[in-house]
């Protein structure tokens, strides 16, 4: 596929309905190009099929809606660092009935031995059965992050990362900057907009972050010098859009891009408004 533009479905249903796959992988979120496979329809795709259906949603899980069981998703796998607003260095996954027996079927030997969950299932079943030293400050890190999450509610949760990214795009759209990934594939954890030929990237992301202090990160490959990323994921608020377009704004006018000082501040804050929380 194309970068920036999400997975084609016919192609994914024929290559599915050829019976030739054990398993298939989707990317739910995609950091480098910004965009967000249909993994809900993928799943509709999946339910008639012996394949498993697994999805990395590194950058999805906590901050986009994941229905595992209702997607028909085998196996879901993600980290703690990013929408989920934890500390770095945990890694989590859910696997069904499905997955687990053909886990439980291997012929071939897993190669590393902390990856073979055969190993791990009586662990799972009983942690009083391994004694061991844990990483205790990120578990405390990631149960705290849990709580935050049950807090706010999944489903307030989503609408927050919808309107937050909603409301950059806005911003992005009012100074005239075009978004990388394809209309209506966007992702809601982070934007992905194209630098103005004039405007040198290095240049913008360093008066952000030594001016303003602002850190926002490069584009990666072939979009390297053409492309930044914007997170706006975990327990982002309104404030870190504000301050973050309006350092955009800041820096590209020094570096004399032309635009309408405060309009992607503007737009931005038109669509936050509409952001509902309780008091």
């Amino acid at each position: 596929f194309e970068w920036g533009e999400a997975l084609d479905l016919k192609r994914v249903e024929e290559k599915l309905s050829s019976g030739d796959y054990k398993a298939f992988t989707v990317e739910h979120v995609d950091t480098s190009t910004g965009i967000a496979n249909p993994v809900d329809k993928v799943g509709e795709l999946a339910k008639d099929t012996d394949a498993l259906y697994i999805v990395d949603s590194v950058c999805g899980v906590g901050g986009m809606p994941l229905k595992m069981d209702e997607w028909n998703i085998d196996f879901c796998l993600t980290g703690s660092q990013k929408a989920v607003g934890a500390p770095p260095g945990i890694s989590m996954f859910c696997l069904n009935e499905k997955a687990w027996n053909v886990v439980e079927s291997r012929k071939t030997p897993v190669a590393d031995y902390y990856a073979n969950l055969k190993r791990w299932k009586p662990i799972m079943d009983n942690p009083r059965g391994y004694f061991a030293t844990p990483a205790v400050g990120m578990v405390l890190g990631m149960t705290e992050a849990l709580r935050i999450i049950h807090e706010e509610g999944l489903e307030a949760r989503w609408r927050r990362h919808e309107v937050l990214s909603d409301a950059f795009r806005a911003g992005l759209g009012a100074l005239g900057l075009e978004q990388f990934p394809a209309e209506g594939s966007e992702a809601h954890t982070l934007s992905v907009p194209k630098i103005p030929e004039s405007v040198s990237d290095s240049d913008m992301r360093g008066l952000m972050r030594i001016k303003y202090g602002v850190i926002i990160a490069g584009g990666l490959g072939k979009l390297g010098g053409k492309t930044v990323r914007v997170g706006h994921m975990g327990n982002a608020t309104s404030n870190d859009i504000v301050a973050t377009m309006s350092a955009l704004e800041m820096s590209l006018m020094e570096l004399g891009y032309e635009m309408e000082p405060g309009a992607g501040v503007g737009a931005a804050e038109e669509v936050l408004v509409t952001l509902r929380v309780e008091a």
